[in-house]
């Protein structure tokens, strides 16, 4: 190769590593950016609206499928965490069997049993320091999200001096038409439970095609509540 054959590989080279480290560089950026911007919204009580989990799927009647989704999911997010906190009673038949498979998946995945609380409204913040991590308790639909304010959780500072995260159960029926949001709910900084069942389903509507079969879904709220919905 000659001399300037060489010297121009050679400066193709420096402008092909020094393009990419730009590119490394601006993305690097635009993360930190997004990320401030985030925080900047969660601090200020800017609603973020509601965050795609799993996206909507059918409900096979023997859950299994459904239990698989959630247990690859979502233990991600439920297993750093010392306490689940789910807003699923009462229980009924499906959702027994539910947790009955995802306990099952848990001590045969993890080779431990999860501490189960059946009805966490019988239990103070005592009872729960003793209870081994993981530690998942059993609240009445609606009362173990933070919408709004959670007198639960705060009258047991042990979840989080411990670390806790809340999934919450919402049964649904699917609407015939796209689901409208009503213009208080737009207007809302911080959405309350009503309006984010609302904007919820409005956001996943043509995503459930079938009117032959039932869906679940997973959303996530401001990076704390995770809420799973079930069609009725």
């Amino acid at each position: 190769m000659s001399e300037a054959n060489s010297k121009t590989a050679h400066s193709l080279n420096s402008r092909h590593k020094n393009s990419g480290k730009f590119l490394y560089f601006l993305l690097g950026l635009g993360f930190v950016i997004s990320a401030v911007c985030m925080l900047y919204l969660v601090q200020s009580g800017v609603s973020l609206r509601t965050a795609p989990v799993i996206s909507p799927s059918a409900i096979k009647p023997d859950l299994k499928e459904m239990a698989d989704s959630l247990f690859v999911r979502l233990l991600p997010e439920l297993r750093p965490h010392h306490y689940v906190v789910w807003g699923a009673l009462p229980l009924n038949v499906e959702t027994q069997k539910l947790f009955e498979t995802l306990l099952e998946l848990y001590e045969q995945i993890y080779k431990k049993s999860v501490q189960f609380v059946p009805d966490g409204s019988l239990v103070d913040n005592h009872f729960l320091e003793s209870c081994e991590n993981p530690c998942w308790i059993l609240l009445p639909q609606g009362q173990a999200d933070e919408l709004s304010s959670n007198a639960w959780i705060s009258d047991r500072p042990v979840l989080a001096e411990k670390s806790y995260q809340t999934i919450s159960i919402i049964h649904f029926d699917r609407p015939d038409e796209k689901p409208e949001v009503s213009a208080s709910c737009l207007e809302e900084k911080r959405l309350d439970r009503q309006c984010f069942i609302q904007i919820s389903l409005r956001d996943v509507w043509k995503k459930m095609k079938s009117t032959q079969e039932r869906y679940f879904f997973v959303r996530q709220y401001n990076q704390r509540d995770l809420f799973l919905f079930m069609q009725n």
